[in-house]
């Protein structure tokens, strides 16, 4: 037990908490105790519970200061806030390394209104606090280190854009404003913290942006392009070697297939949605006849191989790169499958 208000104390607890239970998936996997899938799973869920928490911790420090936000109704007692998880958070897929892709958003009742505190201030104002709190608690360095690097540049105009934005200008933005990587980052999207209240207004976001008729052959375009850019600026290998994620034929070209698949093919099959993580999203493409099953299980079984060999190599401290003959057999079946479904390179 800790003193709510003792800030400190409380992030070293969450630090210590991390530790201890990542020691735990690390023995469990390297004695394969735990397969691919349980280790993310479990990294996730540690993740999740440190967000609760930090999100609680902030809350508590915010509404000292300032009170409650009031809803449009006047009435307070609900958070109206939370976290939506993208790329491996989203995805249900960390690392022991893993940054976490975040976006916070806020109720849209609470839009326009203003704490009920003494020093009072505008909900848009007391949530961006807020979520600079939660910042602050994952990234600040102490005695044990930091929680984790938490990465913003997918929210509403990226950088540039406000921290914390209420769900219909979220809404908006997909709509009208996203461009298609963005889509694709929507494909990896799920609520991870917050105000549970929240959870079908960002579901149905997700399902009416994913589930737009889209151009396939501008699709198509938009995708290769992307990922060549990607493989440009990503990529680390050498002659001889092989960039596990990076590289043609590797983990991000399985990714970029997958967001391919749901965004191209989700107005005609809503299943594609259901789901955040690869494996599951595949399923449901082989559910829905969408790929040959033999190309299905090729692309579900590389995928596992190539997260796999990254845990190892993420538990060892090195980076991502192997001789390229170690996966020389997988990664020709995904190049030949990128050919034949996205048209080049």
């Amino acid at each position: 037990a800790v003193a709510c208000d003792d800030l400190e104390e409380n992030m070293e607890t969450l630090r210590h908490f991390k530790q201890s239970q990542s020691l735990r998936v690390a023995a469990a996997d390297v004695t394969g105790v735990l397969h691919i899938m349980k280790v993310s799973d479990y990294l996730t869920w540690i993740a999740e519970v440190i967000l609760h928490y930090a999100v609680e911790i902030a809350w508590n420090d915010m509404t000292t200061r300032y009170g409650q936000p009031r809803a449009q109704d006047g009435t307070t007692g609900k958070k109206g806030f939370a976290i939506i998880g993208f790329g491996k958070m989203g995805g249900i897929e960390l690392g022991y390394s893993s940054d976490l892709d975040m976006v916070f958003v806020f109720a849209n009742e609470y839009a326009g209104q203003s704490t009920d505190g003494e020093k009072t201030v505008d909900n848009q104002q007391f949530y961006s606090k807020l979520s600079l709190r939660i910042m602050h608690i994952l990234q600040t360095k102490t005695p044990s280190g930091l929680l984790y690097e938490a990465d913003m540049r997918l929210r509403p105009n990226g950088n540039s854009g406000l921290i914390t934005t209420h769900l219909n200008a979220f809404r908006t933005y997909e709509l009208d404003k996203a461009w298609t990587w963005e889509h694709q980052a929507l494909v990896r999207a799920r609520m991870v913290a917050g105000d549970t209240d929240l959870l079908n207004g960002f579901q149905q976001i997700r399902h009416e942006v994913l589930g737009k008729d889209r151009d396939t052959a501008k699709l198509k375009q938009e995708v290769r392009e992307m990922r060549s850019k990607m493989r440009q600026s990503l990529a680390k290998s050498k002659p001889g070697f092989f960039d596990i994620k990076q590289d043609f034929g590797g983990l991000a070209d399985i990714e970029f297939m997958v967001q391919f698949m749901v965004l191209n093919y989700a107005h005609q099959h809503a299943g594609l949605m259901t789901f955040t993580d690869n494996i599951r999203i595949l399923d449901a493409v082989e559910k829905e006849q969408l790929l040959p099953q033999s190309t299905v299980n090729d692309l579900r079984d590389s995928y596992r191989a190539y997260r796999d060999r990254l845990h190892q190599l993420s538990l060892q401290e090195v980076s991502g790169i192997v001789p390229e003959q170690e996966f020389s057999e997988q990664r020709e079946k995904i190049q030949e499958y990128w050919v034949g479904l996205m048209g080049a390179e």
